[in-house]
């Protein structure tokens, strides 16, 4: 089974989105939904979210008591797993292609030393066209092209073990990314890091003083993880990366879904 953590704010029509793409996978019924919302000003609506759960094996909503802000609200999640493996859907993307979760699962499923599926991406802007989901991911970069050259020590069945991984990450940043919903992490080799947004988060005064956006930090999960195994990648897209208005226009102060690069203080 598969846990899904979906960190909410504000928006409902999104998460619906959200909730839409992930009820057609092909292993929907292994499917274990956790909901988060962030003691959201514009409460979402919990009833429309509830009507989901005939969908999966099961979905429980929260919303907390007060803001805990996008790294703490995600650390919060990680710590109502219990399956195997995780990901971290965040509530403005979609997962495009029905067989995403299940290609995630058979890779695991090959690999006892697979510590996360660095699946692809493409991103789209509200101040782009209107397209369809397939003109989003036809027409769009990805994220990451493993026919890039640069590329070091990628394997025919596209793995990489965690070194090359690291080294990767670190000298081909701009080319080598991808968003939080289209990963895939075990849980076990999470927790033995200090799990999601755990032991190697930064507090408030060292992420000032290192011009790092703090909530952006959680990238060091996967420095951390590469150590203990292997990475899997895929060559086409399966999620599509949505940049809502209220992410530029600063109406939301809890903007979600990021890459992993340095971004300046908050």
């Amino acid at each position: 089974d598969l846990s899904i953590l979906i960190p909410a704010y504000n928006n409902t029509e999104c998460l619906i989105r959200a909730l839409d793409s992930i009820k057609d996978q092909t292993i929907a019924r292994k499917i274990h939904v956790y909901i988060s919302d962030d003691c959201s000003p514009r409460k979402i609506n919990e009833e429309k979210i509830l009507n989901f759960r005939k969908f999966f094996k099961s979905l429980k909503f929260t919303r907390q008591s007060k803001n805990l802000g996008v790294l703490s609200n995600a650390a919060w999640l990680f710590n109502q797993v219990e399956t195997d493996l995780y990901s971290i859907l965040q509530h403005d993307d979609y997962i495009y292609n029905k067989n995403f979760y299940e290609s995630a699962l058979n890779a695991f499923s090959e690999n006892a030393n697979l510590v996360f599926f660095y699946g692809n991406a493409v991103q789209h802007s509200f101040f782009e066209e209107k397209k369809t989901f397939r003109e989003i991911i036809e027409r769009s970069k990805k994220m990451y092209d493993l026919s890039n050259r640069r590329i070091k020590g990628l394997e025919k069945n596209n793995l990489m073990n965690g070194k090359n991984f690291t080294y990767n990450l670190v000298n081909n940043s701009e080319s080598f990314t991808t968003i939080w919903s289209a990963i895939v992490f075990n849980t076990q080799a999470s927790r033995q890091i200090g799990g999601f947004g755990g032991n190697y988060s930064l507090s408030k005064a060292e992420a000032f003083s290192l011009n790092v956006y703090r909530e952006e930090e959680h990238f060091a999960i996967l420095y951390l993880l590469s150590v203990l195994g292997d990475i899997k990648f895929e060559r086409t897209p399966s999620v599509i990366r949505f940049v809502e208005s209220s992410s530029f226009m600063g109406g939301n102060k809890n903007p979600l879904g990021t890459d992993f690069k340095f971004t300046g203080g908050e």
